[in-house]
């Protein structure tokens, strides 16, 4: 079973309890992100969460980038 009990309610699951994607990792709630173990109910390795934790990182890095520029012009 994944660990995404803190999650409960907050984000949509499978009903065995993983954490639901898009392709680039993210949820429903915008800018929120996630990976590896939580999500990944075929493969469950190690190497694999860390690989999508390097993807959700950078899926936020431009979520972020994207915001800024969203600030910037509404200035």
């Amino acid at each position: 079973m994944p660990n995404t009990d803190l999650l409960q309610g907050q984000l949509p699951t499978n009903p065995n309890g993983f954490l639901i994607t898009d392709e680039h990792l993210r949820t429903t709630v915008p800018g929120v992100f996630v990976a590896g173990d939580v999500t990944d109910y075929i493969y469950r390795q190690a190497i694999t969460a860390a690989a999508k934790g390097t993807m959700a990182a950078m899926e936020a890095m431009w979520f972020l980038d994207a915001q800024e520029h969203v600030v910037q012009k509404a200035k």
